[in-house]
């Protein structure tokens, strides 16, 4: 099987890919989103302000046992479950043979000084779960502006 490569934009908030997802829960397709690709973070996860965008309603949803932290705090999260990632490879084909056994639902994180909730998480992740799970490989040449994410 020759390799399949899915073009990466690096940008000011870090180095982001567009996708469509399909939760499992749903069954319908939810998108384009922006996944900041993140690998210091274990889970793959949207924020709760796309979540409400695409109606889902974090209410209905289970919430994590998880605890996931972050510089604002610990971050509350509920459970979308697993999920079909649909992406774009260099030629423009969606491939839609990607899944995730888990995506989160991530809302505001409760700051642990103040003990009082902070401002919502705005950023969709695309963590380490996704790439080891796929045995993908990412590329970044930050000096030429080029980075990919490659089977």
């Amino acid at each position: 099987m020759t390799s399949r490569r899915f073009p990466t934009l690096v940008g000011d908030k870090g180095i982001s890919i567009s996708c469509f997802i399909v939760p499992f829960s749903k069954g319908k397709m939810i998108g384009p989103i922006k996944f900041i690709i993140d690998t210091g973070s274990p889970v793959t996860g949207i924020c709760e302000v796309d979540a409400a965008k695409f109606d889902i309603d974090i209410k209905t949803l289970p919430q994590s046992r998880k605890s996931f932290g972050s510089l604002s705090g610990n971050i509350q999260a509920h459970e979308l479950g697993k999920t079909k990632i649909l992406i774009k490879d260099s030629t423009g084909k969606i491939h839609d043979d990607f899944d995730i056994d888990m995506v989160y639902v991530f809302s505001k994180p409760i700051c642990k000084r103040r003990r009082e909730e902070s401002a919502a998480i705005q950023s969709n992740l695309l963590g380490r779960d996704f790439l080891e799970k796929h045995s993908l490989k990412f590329f970044v040449d930050i000096k030429n502006g080029l980075s990919y994410i490659e089977e």
